[in-house]
């Protein structure tokens, strides 16, 4: 999240950056395999990209993997 005044370290990504890979949010695990993809693939097609740590909060990622398949979320 980039936000004017927000200090170098306190910026979880930045705008211009490139796209960002999450890594991890609270409520959210991450598949490491699929995060080493996009990276394998970013690279060589000159994709910039940033990784994402979100130390507090989520997404809607974390519930949707609660639901187990349960697509009515």
């Amino acid at each position: 999240m980039d936000l004017p005044g927000t200090p170098d370290d306190g910026a979880i990504t930045r705008l211009g950056a490139g796209v960002a890979i999450k890594v991890f949010d609270s409520p959210f695990i991450p598949n490491f395999k699929l995060v080493g993809h996009l990276q394998e693939i970013a690279e060589p097609a000159g994709v910039r990209y940033q990784m994402e740590i979100l130390p507090r909060g989520g997404t809607d990622a974390g519930a949707m993997q609660r639901g187990q398949g349960d697509h009515s979320l």
